[in-house]
């Protein structure tokens, strides 16, 4: 995997994302965890969705693309997704988008996200 000249480490709001959504359990969720430890990343939009590096050795044994994903309310009311996608048992990017496909007005706490 070649990683990115302007690939760098999540900030701590970003990094809360992955984490929350990798709490839910699900095949190789633990494997995924353990990426989470010295994650890069690139954004890709303004509305925060990131191509995603692990720098961990470890494969998880996913047997979907998108094995997770979450669902929090945006200040306006709206629904945002939260998709992680996996590529060869590795994280590969977290996209994140409104239903209606407006900008992101304010990112909920991670907390506040439904996981399922």
């Amino acid at each position: 995997m070649v990683v990115p000249s302007n690939a760098r480490e999540l900030r701590e709001n970003e990094i809360r994302l992955p984490t929350r959504l990798l709490s839910h359990p699900f095949p190789g969720s633990s494997e995924l965890t353990l990426q989470l430890d010295g994650l890069l990343a690139v954004e890709l939009d303004q509305e925060g969705s990131l191509a995603l590096f692990p720098t961990c050795e470890v494969i998880a044994p996913v047997t979907m693309d998108n094995p997770v994903e979450g669902q929090a309310a945006d200040s306006d009311g709206v629904i945002i997704h939260f998709v992680v996608f996996v590529r060869r048992g590795r994280l590969d990017e977290l996209e994140l988008f409104r239903e209606d496909n407006e900008p992101i007005k304010n990112l909920p706490p991670a907390e506040r996200i439904t996981v399922y």
